[in-house]
């Protein structure tokens, strides 16, 4: 069993070690908290939803700026890994056409599948992605480094192992339906939902023990069908996850929205969760006026649905969860804790240049965590897997 030096839990208790924390016990349910006082709305940050700043940050997760000809265009196929597959296509549970792989096990006996999706607000599909500058907010210049994606290697990886691979792409990226709002999971728990009726109503995966690949959004997504229909996961065994978000960490208390650049929030942060609950609920009331979406009392498009640790503690298989820390984009280093301690039962690895073998990568970007399980990271995962079952 692959174990990382630098980290140690025991009894629930997650124990700081170097670069990670572990945790391969069930913690006990968390007690309920205290809601906190949301922080009162300050004149510069009132200022600034005026001048449209929370607007524009809103459309980053409602107007799926990501949906282009780059995202839509698939940058390798599983025949270039020498796997034979399906083009097929299932409704998310709106009816929206989620177009998805089928890659048949080479045993046709095989007993398990692998779901596997992708990350959004890059220019991602079920393929991966290709090198690019991604702008952060829409109408920017590309600025931020995203490195290229392969997730068919993933699935190659996972095929090899036996796996049967249903791997889909979400609403507005790749061959999915271009339907409006996006939302960042809120909305594409759907798309998710979708793909375990898929695999629940199949006539060989139906009978096969599923792991889940929540992966950035696709995770988000996956979490919240699962809390919301614990019942099309029941077959599901096992989640191997990356790069989870919560939105009060990425963005509201991120350094880089901040006027000064400090952390934690604070009145001189651009946005806060007052300024960015109201400009996103605008854009969701937009899209029900213009009749893209209906109403729906499971989707709320605001801060709390946008973050991983309002579902996490609802998934009641074992969860490998490894990332990058040192990425100041998404900011791991602050998300991940909360995150991990929201699970019920997870395994961590920070990985990174700084991390040691087999958890170090050759850079800290984001896009590290995407490509960690098909290479550094393929025997962490199937030495997990095969723990658990699969």
């Amino acid at each position: 069993m692959l174990r990382s030096s630098r980290t140690l839990v025991r009894g629930g208790a997650v124990v700081l070690g170097g670069l990670g924390w572990r945790q391969t016990m069930c913690a006990p349910e968390p007690a309920e908290a205290t809601p906190s006082k949301t922080p009162e709305t300050s004149f510069y940050q009132k200022l600034m939803a005026s001048a449209g700043l929370a607007a524009w940050v809103a459309a980053t997760f409602t107007d799926a700026p990501h949906a282009n000809d780059i995202s839509k265009s698939m940058v390798r196929t599983p025949k270039d890994y020498g796997m034979a597959y399906e083009e097929v296509s299932f409704p998310a549970t709106d009816g929206c056409q989620i177009a998805a792989w089928y890659i048949p096990a080479k045993e046709k006996g095989s007993k398990k599948v692998a779901v596997v999706s992708h990350q959004s607000w890059s220019y991602a599909n079920k393929s991966g992605m290709v090198e690019l500058r991604m702008p952060v907010l829409p109408g920017l210049p590309g600025t931020m480094k995203q490195e290229a994606i392969d997730y068919v290697k993933l699935h190659k990886v996972l095929h090899d192992d036996g796996f049967h691979v249903l791997a889909f792409d979400m609403r507005n990226h790749g061959d999915s339906e271009r339907r409006l709002p996006s939302g960042w999971g809120v909305v594409e728990y759907m798309d998710a939902a979708g793909a375990l009726d898929y695999v629940n109503a199949h006539p060989v995966l139906s009978r096969c023990k599923v792991a889940l690949f929540p992966f950035c959004v696709a995770g988000q997504a996956m979490l919240k069908a699962n809390a919301l229909h614990p019942e099309k996961f029941k077959n599901v065994v096992a989640m191997v996850a990356t790069n989870l978000f919560t939105l009060k960490n990425m963005y509201l208390e991120n350094p880089a929205f901040h006027t000064f650049f400090m952390s934690g929030g604070g009145s001189f942060q651009y946005i806060n969760e007052e300024t960015l609950d109201s400009a996103l609920r605008a854009k969701h009331a937009q899209y029900i006026a213009a009749g893209t979406i209906q109403e729906d009392p499971n989707i709320d498009l605001c801060v709390k649905q946008l973050c991983a640790t309002t579902y996490a503690s609802k998934v009641k298989v074992p969860v490998l969860y490894c990332t990058p820390l040192e990425d100041f984009v998404p900011n791991q280093r602050v998300d991940a804790p909360e995150i991990l301690k929201s699970f019920p039962n997870c395994e961590f690895h920070a990985i990174g240049t700084s991390a040691p073998p087999p958890f170090r990568t050759s850079t800290n970007n984001r896009s590290q965590g995407y490509n960690y399980f098909q290479n550094e990271g393929s025997e962490v995962m199937l030495d997990f897997l095969h723990r658990n079952g699969l």
